[in-house]
C-alpha cells in the first residue's frame, strides 16, 4: 500500500477516543518531523500534506468531544506548535477553550464533591458496622 492510496479517514476510523489522538498525533509528528529523509521529494510532500491532514482531523475532534471531556492542553498544543502547517485562515478558537476549561473544572468540582460524599458515606458505614453487636456482622 502506498502513501498515494493511503486513506486518513478509514485509517482512523478504526480507532476512537485516546487511541485515535494518539494515531493521528503520530502521523502528524512523523509527516512534520524534518529529520526524516525521503529517496524523492514528492513522497516528502505526500507525507507533509498527510500530516496537515492528520492535524486537522485532529483538531476537529478535539473540538468535537464536547460530550466529553476536552483535552484543552492538547488542543493548545496543537494549535501553537503545529501554526505553520495550519491553514492561514484558521484562528484558534479561544471561546472554545475558555468554555470547555470552566466545564472541565465543573466536572472536575462535581466529581470531587460526589467522591467526598462516598467517602463520607462508607466512614459512616464503617462506624456504624463496628457499633453493631458482632452476630449481626455475620451475615
Amino acid at each position: 500500500m502506498g502513501l498515494e492510496s493511503f486513506d486518513l479517514d478509514a485509517f482512523a476510523a478504526k480507532y476512537a477516543g485516546e487511541n485515535r489522538v494518539r494515531h493521528l498525533m503520530y502521523i502528524v509528528e512523523y509527516g512534520i518531523n524534518p529529520q526524516h529523509v525521503f529517496e524523492n521529494h514528492d513522497k516528502r510532500e505526500l507525507v507533509v500534506q498527510l500530516a496537515k491532514d492528520a492535524l486537522r482531523l485532529l483538531l476537529s475532534d478535539v473540538e468535537a468531544s464536547k460530550t466529553t471531556t476536552v483535552n484543552t492542553t492538547l488542543y493548545r498544543d496543537l494549535t501553537t506548535k503545529f501554526k505553520e502547517y495550519l491553514p492561514l485562515d484558521y484562528h484558534p478558537d479561544v471561546t472554545f477553550v475558555d468554555t470547555a476549561t470552566r466545564a472541565n473544572a465543573a466536572r472536575h468540582e462535581r466529581l470531587e464533591q460526589e467522591l467526598n460524599s462516598y467517602k463520607s458515606s462508607m466512614i459512616k458505614e464503617s462506624i456504624r458496622v463496628q457499633h453493631s453487636p458482632p452476630c449481626f456482622r455475620l451475615s
